[in-house]
């Protein structure tokens, strides 16, 4: 059974492109795109993801405290954390919220596919 994923990101390129990424590699199903945690949080029960790629900056909640949420609400849900800096000190915040990992928003497929395995493997 494929994993399923949600995606939370504000720019709705990025959001699209990570959609498709993932979509074309077969062995993932991306269950529902958001621009917004309120959003993914109000639906996060129907969804029901194994994976969450979350944005930090977002309008409204922001990642943080959306990976917070998420991992209260449903705790085996893998959140990795989508953000242009790795060493950031949103990053490090988002980690001690319960995300298990982050993806560089310009991440090659391979790249992405593997951060996402890796999590999923533990």
């Amino acid at each position: 059974m494929n994993k399923r994923i949600t995606i939370i990101e504000d720019i709705a390129a990025i959001r699209e492109g990570f959609s498709a990424v993932l979509t074309s590699v077969g062995k993932y199903q991306v269950v529902n795109l958001y621009d917004s945690c309120e959003a993914a949080l109000a639906n996060l029960e129907a969804d029901l993801p194994d994976v969450v790629l979350m944005d930090i900056e977002l309008p409204g909640m922001n990642g943080i405290t959306g990976t917070a949420q998420i991992k209260k609400a449903l705790p085996d849900c893998i959140v990795l954390i989508i953000t242009v800096l790795e060493d950031s000190e949103s990053v490090f915040q988002s980690l001690c919220a319960g995300a298990g990992g982050y993806i560089i928003k310009n991440s090659n497929l391979e790249s992405i596919v593997q951060t996402i395995d890796e999590a999923l493997a533990g």
